[in-house]
């Protein structure tokens, strides 16, 4: 039992930290198939945003894992918590102009 709390901690540790490093704009390389788009598809897109909108999610993933390890009845509800706003997100970056430039 004590080694799920210690991985569940060092994962939600990991996610906070490049949440963090996303929101601020850095580390944007993490985010698949930015880095081997060409300059001319990089400048259409807007990184910042992108990177902000991902670090976003990582911090509520990172939220919601803490959340299940204190409250065990939330574990039953731990894929939708995790399937509905993955499906958000996905639609929100796709259909929003706010990350195209």
């Amino acid at each position: 039992m004590n080694s799920d709390l210690a991985l569940q901690f060092s994962i939600s540790l990991i996610f906070i930290v490049i949440g963090m490093q996303l929101i601020r704009g850095k580390w944007l390389m993490l985010i698949a198939g930015y880095n081997t788009m060409s300059s001319e598809k990089r400048k259409r897109i807007n990184g910042q945003a992108l990177g902000k909108a991902l670090g976003i999610f990582l911090l509520y993933f990172a939220v919601v894992i803490l959340a299940t390890t204190s409250l065990p009845a939330l574990a039953d509800l731990f894929g939708w918590l995790i399937l509905v706003p993955i499906g958000f997100l996905l639609i929100y970056v796709n259909t929003s102009a706010k990350f195209k430039n």
